[in-house]
């Protein structure tokens, strides 16, 4: 395969609450990858890609795991 391939890199999940503006008995409390560490574009060469990034000093240090996402098209 060679093409280009999107990727994203996200810090852990984060806890967020509605606002219950909607008149439910209680607000929904879900978690979601929201912070972007990274977003790039690499090349991709016979299947194999490679990139590099500098992680951020504001990220969540406490512990939890984060996620990578890369989308290719040719």
């Amino acid at each position: 395969f060679n093409g280009i391939v999107h990727v994203q890199l996200f810090d852990k999940r984060s806890q967020i609450t509605t606002l219950n503006n909607d008149g439910a008995p209680n607000p929904h409390t879900f978690q979601v990858f929201r912070n972007v560490l990274f977003r790039g574009v690499a090349s991709v060469t016979a299947g194999t890609f490679a990139f590099e990034f500098v992680v951020p000093r504001d990220i969540d240090y406490s512990y939890g795991t984060g996620r990578i996402s890369a989308y290719a098209v040719s």
